[in-house]
């Protein structure tokens, strides 16, 4: 299997991944990598700020990974969570 410049796979892909891992699919991927790696790392860093902040009055920030009917678009949400709002004294 070649791969696009710059592309390296850590771990061999599963019998069959070679009829989805195509050069294309690895291009578009390293391509959303290099276009998005430097925000997706602001962004995390920001979440972890908010949460320091957070913690100093007892508040988490919750990471929910929600899927929908099979073959629907999973979507990331962050919510507070209602208990840890419950469970600080007043």
């Amino acid at each position: 299997m070649s791969l696009p410049h710059g592309v390296h796979l850590t771990i061999p892909p599963p019998k069959g991944g070679e009829s989805i891992l195509t050069n294309e699919a690895l291009e578009f991927l390293a391509m959303l990598h290099r276009t998005f790696n430097t925000r997706r790392k602001e962004l995390l860093e920001n979440r972890k700020a908010v949460q320091a902040e957070l913690d100093k009055v007892g508040v988490k920030l919750c990471s929910t990974l929600r899927s929908g009917n099979k073959g629907a678009q999973a979507s990331t949400q962050l919510h507070l969570c209602l208990a840890s709002l419950r469970e600080r004294p007043c």
